[in-house]
């Protein structure tokens, strides 16, 4: 199916809105640690994975989820790439994105994803997360 082209390729679509780097209102602490109450979505999204305070991860989590999934062929092209991968490979993804935090990357899409598809199968991997605990 859909190799190489962005139109069909799902994968591709998201990857394509990452590095289209859309700029993102931000507050509160996550606003704060980056010193601007507008960021780019990168800027966001290494907040989110690699700030040492947590709560500004969390609210860099928050805000990341609900920036792709603002986008509804974003949104759309997540749910279809998620839908490709069977759990584990899934957790793996998660794992390798987040380290530490991959079970509160895949709470903040349960619960911001705005999508009933991709709250189900982010529940789903945070019970193989848990399962597989601190194991890389």
């Amino acid at each position: 199916h859909g190799s190489g082209n962005p139109a069909t390729d799902p994968n591709a679509r998201v990857s394509e809105y990452v590095r289209g780097n859309p700029t993102v209102a931000v507050g509160g602490r996550l606003g704060r640690a980056l010193g601007t109450n507008t960021a780019t979505f990168q800027q966001v999204l290494h907040a989110a994975l690699k700030d040492e305070d947590p709560r500004v991860r969390a609210q860099g989590r928050r805000v990341v989820v609900k920036t792709l999934v603002a986008d509804p062929t974003v949104r759309d092209a997540l749910v279809a790439t998620l839908n490709g991968m069977p759990d584990d490979a899934l957790a793996r993804a998660l794992r390798s994105i987040a380290g530490a935090d991959a079970e509160e990357l895949a709470i903040a899409f349960a619960r911001h994803g705005r999508s009933p598809e991709l709250s189900r199968r982010m529940h789903d991997v945070v019970g193989v997360l848990r399962r597989q605990g601190g194991a890389s």
